[in-house]
């Protein structure tokens, strides 16, 4: 069998920096998102998607989130090019900053960034990839791409897709090519999911009605 030419191509999905930029540009009708199909908007001719890698972690104080986020996780696996990274929230006890001064306890996210990072270094060290794709605006990921972009024995490429209201100077002037998002509406338009979504099982996953704004695709019968 002949040897495909085709560049690979993986994309990084920082699923917080996204899903805070969807929030702050009003974008909260994306977030019942098929990240594979979206993805694809951006894969040329010369180009293979190989895998959609998407980290995040699951909210502890707030079922309904987790629900939420749950059917979103749910409706993406079914398509085997969507991979889903972990990291956890940690209980933080801060003083109140106002006259009372009393605790109180947040709920803080941790291990996406180092979970990013490490997934793009063994998938450039196993050479599982020949583009990185990675979408975020977060300032913490500049050292990997600056080293992906400035290493001359890396031959991987990367590019960046900032999330709306997350532009970073930083990550435009060290990556190989980039794209603002915000740009990019009718791509989020043709890539969310029907209102509902049927496993291989036949089960049935709704977009979660606090989502669903009216403006879904009908699902197929």
């Amino acid at each position: 069998m002949e040897k495909s030419t085709k560049k690979r191509v993986t994309f990084y999905i920082d699923g917080f920096n996204l899903y805070f930029g969807l929030k702050s540009n009003g974008w909260k009708k994306y977030y019942w998102l098929d990240m594979v199909k979206f993805c694809s908007n951006f894969i040329k001719p010369d180009q293979d998607l190989i895998a959609v890698k998407y980290f995040s972690a699951i909210p502890k104080n707030h079922a309904g989130k987790r629900r939420r986020q749950a059917d979103l996780f749910n409706a993406n696996q079914i398509d085997p090019k969507f991979q889903l990274f972990l990291g956890v929230y940690h209980k933080k006890s801060i003083r109140c900053q106002a006259s009372c001064k009393e605790p109180f306890e947040i709920y803080t996210e941790k291990q996406t960034d180092i979970n990013i990072a490490v997934e793009i270094f063994r998938d450039i060290i196993n050479n599982n990839t020949d583009v990185v794709c990675l979408i975020s605006g977060d300032g913490d990921l500049v050292p990997v791409v600056k080293f992906i972009s400035n290493t001359a024995n890396i031959s991987q490429r990367v590019f960046v897709f900032t999330p709306p209201k997350r532009f970073l100077n930083e990550l435009r002037d060290n990556c190989h090519a980039f794209f603002n998002l915000e740009r990019y509406s009718s791509y989020f338009d043709k890539s969310l999911f029907p209102e509902t979504v049927t496993k291989p099982d036949s089960s049935i996953i709704k977009c979660p009605e606090y989502w669903n704004f009216g403006h879904l695709p009908k699902s197929k019968p």
